[in-house]
């Protein structure tokens, strides 16, 4: 995705494969095993969809 044209919902450093599921039409979960003490970027709602973090 070209970043002038997107939208970054999360940005992070994940000890596994993060994984993306919808809750329901409006709703995104991230799951995510984190990496110790490295800074998360998350917005809680994008487009009218809110993006929820699931730490692992």
């Amino acid at each position: 995705m070209n970043p002038i044209n997107g939208y970054v919902v999360f940005a992070g450093y994940c000890e596994n494969e993060p994984t993306l599921s919808w809750k329901n039409d409006t709703q995104l979960n991230i799951g995510c095993k984190l990496q110790s003490n490295h800074i998360r970027t998350l917005v809680s709602q994008a487009y009218g969809i809110s993006v929820v973090f699931e730490k692992k």
